[in-house]
């Protein structure tokens, strides 16, 4: 028995988006002219994948990374942010919790004893995989995503993660860690309404 699983991704418009994700308006404008961002016809219009990147660009741009060479890396950063926002109750409006429990049965340590996984984080870990992946992940999405010196970037959840091996001296500098899991907080606050609308029909 496996319920029938849809979903929606709300779209937003470019004021909502420098809501969001801190990039105003103009700034919106101006990477779409110069092809950071997709082209389109009429009111741009972002959904919360579009939004993750958006705001893995703008931090960048924070810190003097521009949209040039952020653009290499940010579409991956953004779906590693985006899952996070996934796990979040306050993502998603609808039958999200009708979902299944993921078939990854992690623990948490409290007070020195390890207990289940509280039933929600076990549902939204099953939606998140579900809608970046179409199946349960067996790898969860990084907590940071790193961006060296030379300029090569990826995930990890601790710096030891990546393996520097014969180029420890091109890392060599100031990097910067974008904080995902605490960045997904920060856009679904800022967003105050739902991402995703959630349907399951009956079990087949």
């Amino acid at each position: 028995m496996r319920a029938q699983f849809a979903y929606t991704l709300k779209k937003f418009g470019p004021t909502r988006a420098e809501e969001i994700s801190g990039v105003a308006r103009v700034t919106q404008r101006d990477w779409r002219r110069e092809g950071h961002l997709p082209s389109s016809e009429g009111m741009a219009r972002y959904d919360l994948f579009d939004l993750c990147e958006l705001w893995v660009l703008k931090t960048c741009a924070d810190v003097g990374l521009g949209p040039k060479r952020a653009k290499a890396f940010s579409r991956g950063a953004g779906l590693h942010l985006a899952w996070h926002c996934l796990r979040l109750i306050a993502a998603y409006e609808g039958d999200h919790e009708k979902a299944p429990f993921s078939k990854h049965e992690k623990t948490f340590d409290l007070g020195g004893q390890s207990q289940p996984t509280p039933s929600w984080g076990r549902r939204s870990r099953w939606l998140a995989d579900h809608i970046l992946f179409g199946k349960d992940d067996p790898e969860e999405a990084s907590k940071f995503f790193i961006i060296w010196p030379d300029g090569e970037a990826g995930p990890g959840d601790t710096i030891l993660d990546f393996n520097l091996a014969g180029s420890f001296q091109s890392k060599r500098g100031a990097m910067i860690v974008l904080p995902l899991e605490l960045a997904a907080r920060w856009i679904v606050d800022a967003a105050g309404e739902p991402f995703v609308q959630i349907t399951f029909g009956d079990p087949k």
